[in-house]
């Protein structure tokens, strides 16, 4: 892929200066014909987009975020379903948290605003692509050639035995004009479920035909095709008509031709263009050649490196590092250095999204971590000038109340695997739990402004509580029994503090709830007895923990992650570490470096002292061989080897994070300001090295780091 990438425009459909455009690949024929970024997300998709001042000058380069024209959400469990109107709401709230971000970090997406937006937000109508024309257009109602827009008005649906547009993901196109005149007027949608079947609606392929065959039509056609948006289409109606009328046995035209981006009007985001991944970002500063991004997995790759690592003698070929082709080994500090300072900007993103929205991300992965370089020109090397930015807005963590008491923090429905943690895995994983319930005592609130009673009692779960819930977690109770005058009740409320913890049985505090007095003395009559008929859902606190283990992977892979270690190799070795901690006993800051320290078990495991190596920062097998000279330190790789390993593990007295909970709700995010002042140590060490006297000073800087990093932990308070 070049930069002379073909496009077509879809703000406005004429081009046109200024004009906001859709990528094309170059291979119209096979699959799609627009260049796709990401499909990850359930309701939406990314696509690349071209920003042109004119048809041949290419201002800037996008990422163009539309709905699916067919919506599937996960099988999972969820407090409350998923309708078009909480669809279109959350494409609001990305919208919000972006213009939020923007003003607090850096670190977030370029958001890009079009000319001529609504008062409403942005909104593309119905888009159909001419394969032929290579254009798009949208398509008017075949029968009187008026705007097709999404049906809205659950009154029109309930009329035609359709599912309602606010209490579903279903979605409708109709004409509103022939609707008005003929309430029998079919609707359209991009599929027809088979839940559908025998309803007043058509499938996509019938639009394709009805506009067809409408230019196809006789002379009392000529208005619809005179005015119809795409005049090649229009002109091949004219002449499907003539070949019929001569007697031919022509194809319709319309098959194949026409290919939906958008097929209903609905809301779209745009935002700046960040090309490289963590993956290829991380591999592309330890020497993986740019050429090798250009693959059908990565299609922006290939243009991207066309962009920044160009190869034609005009614009001549940059330098990448400032010790590159080094002998003496300090190209492999400053490829350690600059991952370190990627890591760096990576933190400071989460930190700087936890104070903005007060929640942490939870949805950390190289997809959402993308990169972008600066452009050719002078300066600095190329690796010496990126800009990082959090992605994953709209699937990050979000706040949902529950049983209109309590706010909890509702984890990603897709997390991604190794970085996800493991309560963020078995969140989604652990539907609502039978069990049964023991009430204990009613209060009257009185610490607060809410009206209602306390309920107290006991939980018993057979099987043992799952999760085992925390102080700070909140339990969901569904209570499904007709006797006690309860039917889909829910109530939220927490472990009381004054109880032991037992596995099989929870002593809970409820948050006030209003009963009605024949609800309220059922209840008092049952006051001791077991309850059947109760299921139960624990929402874990989370907090920094989530994300900070996440980060940990995240380290490993730029650290260590090359052409034959990926993410789950690191994370098995990560998982190898743990259970080797585990059987170790008791180990602590104190301990690390001494014979029975985690540094030493690492040393005495070949597998894992192969997996952390310090030649592990180049990405090619040719430039890690044992005899290529490699001037990091030690101490300071060992250093920041372990601050992953922490991050990634949750060890009592090792982990920075003994378990999810593990923070300071006061200072809820001070384990992320540790961890950054962490890595600030480490860069200046290494900074030092690349540029005060560092190719005769190496032994004396590794001596130096090992008498810092030992002033540091008796600072701290702790035996080196």
């Amino acid at each position: 892929m070049s930069p002379s990438l073909e496009a077509a425009p879809i703000l406005p459909l004429t081009g046109g200066p200024f004009s906001l455009q859709v990528a094309l690949t170059g291979t119209p024929s096979e699959g799609s014909p627009f260049v796709t970024l990401s499909e990850e997300d359930e309701f939406a998709r990314v696509l690349l987009g071209v920003l042109k001042g004119d048809a041949g000058t290419v201002l800037d380069y996008c990422a163009i975020k539309i709905p699916r024209n067919v919506y599937r959400p996960s099988p999972v469990h969820e407090t409350s379903p998923w309708s078009n109107p909480t669809v279109e709401e959350r494409w609001s709230l990305e919208a919000r948290r972006l213009s939020e971000l923007e003003a607090a970090s850096r670190f977030v997406p370029r958001a890009i605003r079009p000319g001529g937006s609504s008062p409403e937000g942005d909104r593309l109508p119905p888009l159909f692509f001419c394969s032929e024309r290579r254009a798009f257009f949208s398509p008017p109602c075949p029968r009187c050639g008026g705007p097709l827009a999404t049906c809205r008005d659950d009154a029109r649906l309930v009329k035609a035995g359709l599912p309602l547009y606010s209490a579903s993901l279903e979605r409708f196109l109709e004409c509103r004009t022939c609707a008005d005149d003929d309430p029998e007027v079919p609707f359209y949608a991009s599929e027809v479920s088979p839940e559908l079947a025998g309803k007043p609606v058509l499938p996509a392929t019938d639009l394709m035909r009805d506009l067809g065959e409408a230019l196809a039509g006789g002379p009392e056609a000529d208005a619809f095709r005179a005015s119809f948006p795409c005049p090649d289409c229009a002109k091949a109606g004219e002449q499907f008509r003539d070949a019929i009328a001569s007697g031919g046995r022509s194809k319709p035209f319309w098959e194949e031709r026409w290919i939906p981006l958008n097929f209903y009007d609905s809301p779209f985001l745009l935002t700046g263009l960040d090309p490289f991944d963590l993956d290829e970002f991380a591999d592309l500063i330890g020497g993986r050649p740019a050429e090798s991004l250009a693959r059908p997995g990565a299609p922006v790759a290939g243009l991207a490196a066309a962009l920044h690592f160009p190869l034609d003698s005009e614009r001549g070929h940059r330098a990448r590092w400032l010790f590159e082709g080094d002998g003496s080994g300090l190209d492999a500090v400053e490829v350690f250095a600059l991952k370190l300072a990627a890591f760096r900007q990576i933190a400071q993103s989460v930190l700087e999204y936890s104070r903005a929205l007060n929640r942490p991300h939870l949805d950390l992965h190289p997809r959402h971590l993308l990169f972008d370089l600066a452009r050719v020109g002078d300066g600095l090397p190329l690796f010496w000038n990126f800009q990082m930015r959090l992605h994953g807005i709209s699937t990050a963590a979000r706040l949902e109340r529950v049983a209109e008491a309590a706010d909890v923090v509702i984890p990603p429905r897709n997390p991604s695997v190794p970085y996800a943690p493991p309560e963020v895995l078995e969140f989604h994983l652990t539907p609502p739990r039978p069990a049964q319930l023991v009430l204990t005592d009613f209060e009257a609130e009185t610490r607060t402004s809410a009206r209602g009673l306390r309920l107290h009692g006991k939980l018993s779960d057979p099987y043992g509580i799952f999760p085992t819930p925390r102080a700070q977690d909140w339990i969901l109770l569904t209570i499904e029994n007709e006797a006690v005058g309860l039917a889909g009740v829910s109530i939220a409320c927490r472990q009381d503090a004054r109880s032991s913890p037992d596995p099989h049985e929870l002593v809970f505090v409820s948050e006030p709830i209003t009963l009605s007095d024949t609800a309220l003395q059922r209840l008092k009559k049952a006051q001791g007895v077991r309850i059947p008929g109760i299921r139960y859902k624990v929402y874990a606190d989370f907090g920094a923990p989530s994300d900070l283990y996440s980060l940990g992977m995240i380290l490993l892979r730029l650290l260590v992650g090359n052409d034959e270690q990926d993410a789950r190799a690191i994370s098995q070795i990560v998982d190898k570490i743990a259970a080797r901690l585990s059987a170790a006993g008791e180990t602590t800051l104190g301990n690390l470096g001494t014979p029975s320290g985690a540094s030493a078990l690492f040393e005495r495991e070949p597998d894992i002292l192969t997996a952390l190596r310090k030649a592990n920062v180049f990405y090619s097998e040719i430039e890690r061989p044992p005899e290529r000279p490699n001037a990091i330190p030690d101490v300071l790789w060992k250093r920041a080897i372990l601050l992953a390993v922490r991050l990634a593990t949750r060890a009592e007295g090792f982990s920075l994070c003994a378990h999810r909970a593990d923070y300071d709700e006061i200072h809820p995010r001070a384990k992320i300001e540790l961890l950054i002042q962490e890595i600030d140590l480490i860069q200046q060490q290494l900074r030092s090295l690349l540029f005060q006297r560092q190719a005769v000073n190496l032994e004396i800087q590794q001596m130096l780091s090992e008498v810092l990093e030992e002033k540091a932990l008796l600072e701290r308070g702790t035996p080196a």
